[in-house]
């Protein structure tokens, strides 16, 4: 029956890929490819699919699929010519969504905009010196204090709201990411 559940579960997954309120795009052709591309490509020629499985291994557990993404973002595409995957923001909006409950969608909208702005000010001023403090903090403290020395640099303005709402539990690790 939990095996049967789970299957259920995924394909109820597969669906939501499917069917996004207000978007003519199919999904599901893009989440599969992202699942496709995700292996890293040795000397050799062959392919190393040790990426794919452990994505795949979130995937069907429905654990958060952010810290796989973020090792083999780093790691492996960061370093190929072509570092990034299409709609990669909706594939986990969507992931996020029907899998992790316990994530606001409201927070990870305020979160997905501060890190578009962050983003385009480290492209701008070719400064990543920001993201990867950002991807080191280890705690709450930590991360809240680099968004706090960072925030006159980038001209980001994070709100009352953003500072009360970010979850001060196990879970900002999620909204991080």
């Amino acid at each position: 029956m939990k095996e049967y559940t789970s299957i259920s579960d995924l394909f109820d997954l597969f669906d939501c890929y499917a069917e996004v309120e207000n978007d003519e795009r199919n999904y599901t052709e893009l989440f599969i490819n992202f699942i496709r591309y995700f292996n890293k490509r040795l000397d050799s020629g062959k392919y190393d699919t040790t990426w794919r499985n452990r994505l795949c291994s979130d995937i069907l557990s429905f654990r958060s699929i952010h810290k796989t993404i973020e090792w083999f973002m780093g790691e492996v595409k960061i370093k190929e010519e072509s570092g990034n995957f299409a709609y990669l923001d909706k594939i986990i909006e969507i992931y996020n969504n029907k899998t992790q409950k316990n994530m606001k969608t409201e927070m990870v909208e305020i979160c997905k905009a501060i890190g578009n702005r962050i983003g385009a000010y480290c492209r701008e001023k070719d400064d990543k010196g920001i993201l990867f403090s950002i991807r080191n903090a280890k705690n709450r403290t930590e991360f809240l204090n680099v968004l706090s020395e960072t925030q006159f640099r980038t001209e980001v303005s994070y709100g009352e709201n953003f500072f009360k709402e970010l979850p001060d539990n196990a879970q900002w690790r999620n909204t991080k990411h």
